[in-house]
């Protein structure tokens, strides 16, 4: 049986590698009142030596440093004295929250303006699984980064436990008016490759190219940071202009989406009889038509096989699963006995 299970599986991950088409699996439009802390945690604070990069500000979680305006999260920068620091601003993150391995990842974004400003989008991983420390042995995928003493030039760049820091692999473009005027900023990200956006612009990839982990640990699931951070190694490279602050980095929206399954269901026996009162499915799927299957068994697995839920030696002729503690996304409900297994797709949304 579990034989039958890893090939349906296969099955499934052609799929995912045939498609063409992108759906939505997550997104947070900044149309609430206040940050939604279902979605992001804020860090606060210094960090490490400036968050390792002798920054200049202290993050904080006040309206004063990140704010819903207008439909648009509002990141903004302040010289004052704070907390025995000279400037303030907010970083936000979605660890624990929504991670994802694959898809497109994007923000449509007006950035910050000035020597010292260093606004960023970006991505971690969610677990240390290679090497002897999360970073960089683990990754880090910067889909923007733009510091403001280098004016018009959008840089996406990976780091990794050959590559970091300094010697990151980096791209960038030229691309005028990201200061005054709203673009999508974005990556492609596939088990072989990632590619960097601008608007409909490709300005860069980084290649597997059959390497392993030390140049490659983008097989794992990674989350979404939001950061605006003034002065530090890089962006304080030429200075900071105290006479431009406050500024603002206003974001519209941040949004994922990940490859549309085809042909993804799959049955070893016929039988329609299985009925899903709804799909897609907010957080409480039920199940009804399973009286002929006698004593069976139930899971719920994510895109890459992982098994989320397991329930066994059921014989109820209806079920109710809580898929409340999952997030947005692509999963297989697999129901299986002696003599037959049958996989259905759902979507969570």
């Amino acid at each position: 049986m579990k034989k039958i299970i890893y090939l349906i599986f296969i099955i499934c991950f052609s799929a995912v590698g045939n498609a063409q088409d992108y759906q939505m699996v997550w997104a947070d439009e900044f149309d609430l009142d206040t940050v939604n802390v279902s979605n992001w945690n804020f860090e606060i604070g210094n960090g490490n030596n400036g968050w390792g990069n002798n920054e200049l500000q202290y993050y904080t979680s006040r309206p004063e440093n990140a704010i819903i305006e207008e439909g648009k999260l509002v990141i903004t920068a302040i010289k004052e004295v704070y907390n025995g620091y000279n400037y303030t601003s907010a970083r936000m993150q979605t660890r624990n929250k929504a991670y994802w391995r694959y898809g497109r990842v994007e923000m449509r974004a007006k950035l910050p303006q000035g020597a010292g400003t260093w606004p960023a989008f970006w991505m971690m991983p969610q677990n240390q699984v290679y090497g002897t420390s999360l970073w960089p042995d683990n990754g880090e995928i910067d889909i923007m980064e733009y510091v403001g003493y280098m004016p018009d030039k959008v840089h996406g760049t990976v780091h990794t436990y050959q590559n970091f820091g300094s010697s990151g692999v980096s791209n960038s473009i030229t691309y005028y008016g990201v200061e005054n005027d709203f673009h999508i900023y974005a990556i492609e990200w596939d088990p072989d490759t990632i590619r960097w956006y601008v608007d409909e612009y490709l300005f860069g990839s980084y290649r597997r190219a059959g390497r392993d982990w030390q140049y490659w640990p983008f097989d794992k699931e990674f989350y979404i940071i939001l950061n605006f951070a003034v002065g530090g190694n890089w962006g304080g490279a030429e200075g900071v202009d105290e006479s431009v602050f406050p500024q603002r980095y206003e974001i519209d929206y941040v949004r994922v989406y990940q490859k549309e399954y085809t042909d993804v269901e799959t049955r070893v026996l016929q039988n329609e009889n299985i009925i899903i009162s709804s799909n897609p499915v907010r957080d409480n799927l039920h199940l009804s038509g399973l009286e002929y299957l006698k004593e069976y068994s139930l899971s719920v697995a994510d895109i890459y096989g992982k098994i989320l839920i397991s329930r066994n030696k059921l014989c109820k002729s209806t079920i109710d699963i809580d898929l409340f503690f999952l997030k947005a996304g692509i999963y297989f409900i697999i129901i299986q006995n002696l003599e037959m297994i049958k996989i259905i797709k759902i979507i969570k949304i």
